[in-house]
């Protein structure tokens, strides 16, 4: 099968022009023989030890936005790329590779080494000792006039103590009686305001119109089914952005005969016509065209369609001018009871993304 055997890793920091120039240098020095080159590919063949089969490679090259290109390999040489497995990555490791974006770590936050701190000053406290002086206790008679003269006084100052407290009592009682009939008369005062307050209130609520009952949102509609695929038919032509193609026949046959190979099995065979209305050259590859069948199916261009078709529509690989048209066979190897058959035509920059046109085979 002819398809992607590997491919160089990360992005390779060269021109397309200075990758291609590489490849084809590291072919040729692999003993494969360059055929083609175009501005995004290089196409070589070899052919196999003791043997009439010829194995094919391309190498092809797809720029990036931010500069560089990505490296691919196609092709249905691979026990060449096996036996060959040391040499093919000592090749792609020696390609300049653009650097890849890398995190830069953020540093902690300043360490703080703990310092030991010296203790708090103590002051130091002399207490002096008083000595106390021995108190002499006086024993004297009752009888003294001095005594009964002390008493007297002590007797008059607790009597006008009590009476100053009797009448600090009455007083105190008055002074706090005020303040809780103050408070009594502007309770009064409050709850009329606090009605009167609450009347326009309640009476501008009992004004208010009624809540409009909740609209219920519509239904949403029921979603769409998918539009049918559109199929184009013999003869028509479609366009695919800036190309276009156009079958002119297909057929279905039990086996291949040709000058250089005969195949056994069930294939269908499309003649068709490609047009390059682009404004640059355009190379057509096999992978740009599949067939389907009723059941979903999908097949490929056969590996050897190069051998068993004639000179004039060996379309493969060929540069197509803009503005210029040439035509073409691709066979398929296709289940023996497949039917319904649908080409599938894509755009040949596979980094299109215009959408494939759909041509249904009348087989």
């Amino acid at each position: 099968m002819y398809g992607e055997l590997a491919s160089v890793q990360g992005i390779v920091d060269l021109s397309p022009q200075e990758a291609l120039d590489s490849a084809e240098g590291f072919l040729a020095s692999q003993g494969y023989i360059i055929e083609q080159r175009t501005f995004t590919t290089v196409f070589a063949q070899r052919q196999a030890e003791g043997g009439q089969d010829l194995f094919s490679l391309t190498v092809a090259v797809a720029p990036q936005a931010g500069g560089g290109v990505r490296v691919t390999i196609r092709g249905n040489d691979q026990a060449g790329i096996r036996e060959r497995q040391a040499a093919w990555l000592e090749w792609s490791e020696s390609l300049p590779k653009r650097p890849e974006p890398t995190d830069v770590p953020l540093s902690g936050p300043p360490r703080v080494e703990s310092a030991d701190l010296p203790p708090p000053p103590q002051v130091e406290r002399d207490f002096a000792t008083t000595a106390q002086a021995p108190q002499e206790s006086r024993r004297t008679g009752l009888g003294s006039p001095y005594i009964l003269g002390c008493l007297g006084i002590v007797g008059l100052v607790f009597f006008a103590i009590v009476v100053a407290a009797i009448v600090g009592s009455i007083s105190g009682n008055e002074v706090a009686e005020k303040p809780r009939q103050q408070q009594a008369q502007k309770e009064p005062a409050q709850d009329a305001s606090k009605v009167k307050d609450e009347q326009p209130q309640q009476e501008h609520e009992a004004n208010k119109p009624a809540p409009k009952p909740a609209e219920k949102p519509d239904p949403e509609p029921a979603p769409k089914p998918d539009p049918k695929p559109q199929y184009a038919s013999m003869g028509e032509k479609v366009t695919v952005d800036d190309e276009a193609y156009q079958v002119t026949n297909a057929w279905k046959q039990n086996a291949i005969h040709s000058a250089l190979e005969n195949l056994k099995g069930t294939f269908v065979a499309v003649d068709f016509t490609f047009y390059n209305t682009g404004s640059e050259t355009r190379t057509l590859d096999e992978s740009a065209l599949k067939l389907k069948d009723s059941q979903g199916r999908s097949y490929d261009v056969i590996q050897d369609n190069m051998m068993v078709v004639p000179m004039s529509k060996d379309i493969f690989l060929e540069d197509v001018s803009p503005g210029v048209s040439k035509q073409g066979r691709a066979y398929f190897s296709v289940a023996p009871t497949a039917s319904g058959f649908v080409l599938v035509c894509s755009h040949t920059n596979w980094l299109s993304s215009a959408k494939p046109a759909q041509i249904r085979l009348a087989v």
